[in-house]
């Protein structure tokens, strides 16, 4: 965030864990059970930044959390996420914001990505909520790395963006990982671009309502792979601007 470290601290809430290795710094924006995703990552060794302003260039974070309490973005916004990640950093949507990689919030950015939304599903909803066994596809992936498969969800998965897979930018991994569900079939649970020097992860369910209840394992592997600890040096954000956007792309091996 651009700001000093006095006013950091009055406008911002930050836990911290000390000692972490390989902790990230991540921002977390929105407020649906942002308390508890805080918490929660905390407790594997992060520093949390709550409610960090995307209306400036952001900088102090080396990972941005969005859900679904932030579900809409300015432009202004939009074009300080992008340069972010351009510059190194990484992003993570959850349910309802991650349509914003999809709606055309991100045009002119590089990141905005095509697919066909089929259905929005809330809780309680026989379509999706169940014991929902959840697969890897893509195993050694940058999000799967030690993640074992299959697993039972901790929660049911109530609340869902369903996505046709068969529509979803070339540009994404999809479906890193997936689950079947009896109106739809199989569904991404997770879809990933490297872009820039960062990465985007775009979750399509919701990571806050598996807190209250606490993480499986494999969830909290599965979104602590989808954080990055190295935090974009403003010099970086400067020199890329909205302009090296195009120049920045590429794939990661």
């Amino acid at each position: 965030m651009k700001t000093s470290a006095s006013t950091l601290v009055t406008a911002c809430t930050i836990i911290a864990f000390a000692g972490a290795a390989h902790a990230a710094v991540v921002g977390i924006k929105g407020n649906y059970f942002a308390n508890d995703v805080a918490n929660a990552l905390v407790s594997g060794g992060n520093t949390v930044v709550m409610q960090p302003d995307l209306t400036v260039p952001i900088v102090g974070i080396d990972s941005l959390y969005i859900n679904r309490g932030y579900a809409t973005l300015s432009p202004v916004e939009a074009a300080n996420v992008a340069a972010f990640v351009a510059a190194g950093g990484c992003v993570v949507t959850e349910f309802t914001a991650s349509n914003m990689w999809f709606n055309g919030t991100f045009t002119g950015t590089g990141m905005d990505y095509s697919g066909t939304l089929l259905n929005s599903f809330y809780v309680p909803s026989g379509d999706v909520s169940g014991n929902n066994q959840i697969h890897v596809v893509i195993p050694n992936h940058p999000l799967t790395v030690n993640v074992v498969s299959p697993w039972i969800s901790m929660e049911p998965i109530g609340v869902y963006q369903a996505y046709d897979i068969a529509t979803l930018d070339p540009r994404l991994d999809v479906p890193v990982v997936q689950f079947n569900t009896p109106a739809y079939g199989t569904l991404p649970v997770v879809a990933y671009e490297a872009f820039g020097m960062g990465q985007v992860s775009i979750f399509f369910t919701d990571f806050g309502d598996f807190v209250p209840s606490g993480f499986t394992t494999q969830e909290f592997i599965l979104l602590s792979n989808a954080l990055c600890a190295t935090i974009p040096a403003p010099g970086a954000l400067a020199i890329l601007g909205m302009g090296g956007l195009a120049a920045a792309r590429r794939r990661r091996a």
